[in-house]
């Protein structure tokens, strides 16, 4: 089991959702992720994943691993600069664990797609790092 999947269990049992609330930072990491996904900014976006990262979408199914999330989002960008919009539905933090849960609409090409999201993010040090994330319509 990796070092990121032990964390996440041992942190997870002591999440107590009512008591720990955190939104400021919560925002602070969805803009974080906007801007760079808003830019087409792959590395900025890259920034924010661990090593060990999985996403998780619907239709397209997971990935693991930073390198398998870069390729997959270079290739979600395409030729095209999608704009996306994040509002935070739920959010908790415990110890170093932060969960954020919300909606999201991404317009490109004059389409706009809706769905639900997911994240887990993790303390590494200083930083805090999307461990695993999840999207789906």
């Amino acid at each position: 089991m990796n070092r990121s999947l032990i964390q996440i269990q041992r942190e997870i049992w002591r999440l107590d959702p009512s008591l720990q609330r955190n939104p400021k930072m919560a925002e602070q990491m969805t803009s974080r992720w906007m801007t760079a996904y808003n830019a087409a900014d792959v590395a900025s976006l890259m920034s924010l994943y661990d090593e060990d990262a999985e996403l998780s979408t619907q239709p397209e199914g997971s990935v693991s691993g930073k390198a398998a999330i870069e390729m997959f989002w270079t290739g979600d960008f395409g030729d095209s600069k999608p704009a996306t919009t994040l509002t935070l539905t739920d959010v908790y933090v415990a110890g170093e664990l932060a969960h954020l849960e919300g909606e999201y609409n991404v317009v490109e090409k004059g389409q706009t797609t809706r769905g639900r999201y997911v994240q887990l993010w993790m303390r590494d040090g200083n930083e805090w790092r999307i461990h695993r994330e999840m999207w789906w319509k």
